[in-house]
């Protein structure tokens, strides 16, 4: 890819830059908190490089495998074309997260996360911590989490 001669960024310093940090893959598969803590990680990651947005999907997608890398290779080239129609060089970075939580976490699991969050008390066999942290994952999932 070389150098964006406008932010004079050059993707492959960035793409090595990042792989230092050992970014966690995401497979696709698994508790949708795997899908919210990657998408933190990889975040935080492309922040501390200072990435730019247009670089952000292309970057992220080298940690995608098994099923969330076989989603991606679905959707990039029908994705990109209807970007750049719309006279886009790049997949937003929001977009695509949101396009993975449409994908990995289907709204039937989102309503019973939700579910789950509304009628969550803290029960006899746990600590105050325990229920602290349990309170905090699964406020995650609380009604606002998933709106558009």
């Amino acid at each position: 890819m070389g150098k964006n001669k406008e932010a004079g960024v050059d993707f492959a310093k960035m793409s090595t830059t990042i792989s230092r940090f050992n970014p966690t893959n995401y497979m696709g598969t698994g508790a949708p908190i795997l899908l919210d803590n990657w998408h933190r990680e990889i975040e935080n990651i492309l922040g501390v490089v200072h990435c730019p947005e247009e670089f952000k999907v292309e970057q992220d997608a080298f940690y995608l495998r098994d099923a969330a890398g076989e989603w991606l290779d679905k959707v990039k080239d029908s994705a990109l074309d209807i970007y750049m129609k719309q006279g886009k060089t790049a997949i937003l970075w929001s977009e695509f997260e949101r396009a993975m939580r449409q994908e990995f976490v289907p709204e039937h699991v989102c309503s019973k996360l939700r579910d789950e969050f509304d009628f969550f008390k803290m029960t006899g066999d746990m600590t105050v911590i325990e229920y602290y942290y349990k309170f905090n994952e699964k406020a995650r999932y609380g009604k606002d989490m998933w709106l558009n």
